[in-house]
């Protein structure tokens, strides 16, 4: 079984991820702020202790791993550390001898899948007004950590955009290309989860950018 390190575990989508990843028996260590979170399942999982900031922390948490999986992201103004703590990741990667891929959450909306939502008038429509709603500095901090991903040497990644995040109950997911038609607006963090988890052993979409819709 694959060893994964999970960023984000404790998160809104992240505890998918985390409760997916035992369920599918993989060996699994997670980064945690505040490890006493996590204590009912300190037997089950390696807890790292640190924040996405801290380099060696970083170091620890995916030394040695197969792939890492990231729901990292806040909308607490100013507070916003997806691009910090992607760049932060990434040394951590390139430093390691096991260069594990990587698998990073964005937001559709962003690089080229703008252009691929302007070929809806929905989705048109959900950009202009969703981004300056949540906060547009929000999805410019998404948008630079997407560049440093792009621009990064010797990191194997996807970036997977999901669509509006919902707490339904999975429905399934489609993969669209950014030359390919906009699917639903709305998506379960558990079918985000499930994406995630099969980009595990499925390296389909190794080096490529990926909106994520309901199936």
């Amino acid at each position: 079984m694959p060893t994964i390190a999970i960023i984000g575990a404790t998160g809104a989508t992240g505890k998918f991820v985390l409760q997916g990843a035992l369920d599918r028996n993989f060996s699994v260590r997670v980064l945690a702020r505040t490890p006493a979170k996590l204590d009912h399942l300190k037997d089950k999982i390696e807890i790292i202790k640190g924040s996405v900031d801290d380099l060696d922390a970083m170091k620890k948490l995916v030394n040695g791993v197969d792939v890492i999986l990231s729901t990292l992201g806040t909308n607490k103004k100013p507070n916003y550390i997806v691009e910090k703590g992607v760049r932060i990741l990434l040394q951590a990667i390139q430093s390691s001898d096991s260069k594990p891929r990587f698998v990073h959450m964005s937001s559709v909306g962003l690089g080229d899948s703008k252009a691929q939502c302007k070929k809806s008038l929905l989705w048109t429509f959900i950009v202009k007004v969703t981004f300056p709603l949540i906060g547009s500095e929000l999805f410019a901090d998404m948008q630079r950590a997407e560049d440093l991903i792009i621009q990064a040497k010797d990191v194997n990644a996807i970036i997977m955009r999901a669509a509006i995040l919902t707490e339904k109950d999975a429905k399934g997911y489609q993969v669209r290309l950014s030359n390919e038609p906009t699917g639903n607006m709305f998506i379960s963090r558990r079918d985000i989860a499930a994406f995630m988890l099969d980009a595990v052993n499925d390296t389909s979409y190794d080096g490529k950018a990926i909106s994520l819709f309901t199936a």
